[in-house]
C-alpha cells in the first residue's frame, strides 16, 4: 500500500495546539498515523491554505525536509 492509499486513523491538528492552534474544524484533518507523526520531525511542516468554509475547498500544504511541498483538498 503507498501513502496516498493509507486509510485515515488520526485526527489531526493542522497548526497544532502547542503552537497556537485551534481545536476546529477548519484547523483539523484526518491522516494515516505515519502522516501524523512525521510532521512533528524537524523540517517538516505543514500549513493550511483554506480553511474549507467559504468557497474553496480544505487545503493543506506539506513541505518535506528537502523543500518538495505536497497540496491536498477536501473532496468536493
Amino acid at each position: 500500500m503507498n501513502l496516498r492509499q493509507a486509510p485515515a486513523r488520526h485526527t489531526d491538528h493542522i497548526r497544532g495546539r502547542t503552537a497556537g492552534g485551534p481545536t476546529s474544524l477548519g484547523n483539523g484533518r484526518r491522516t494515516c498515523v505515519r502522516g501524523n507523526q512525521v510532521k512533528e520531525l524537524p523540517g517538516w511542516s505543514t500549513d493550511l491554505i483554506d480553511d474549507g468554509l467559504g468557497d474553496q475547498p480544505h487545503t493543506v500544504q506539506t513541505t518535506t525536509p528537502t523543500g518538495h511541498t505536497y497540496t491536498s483538498r477536501d473532496g468536493p
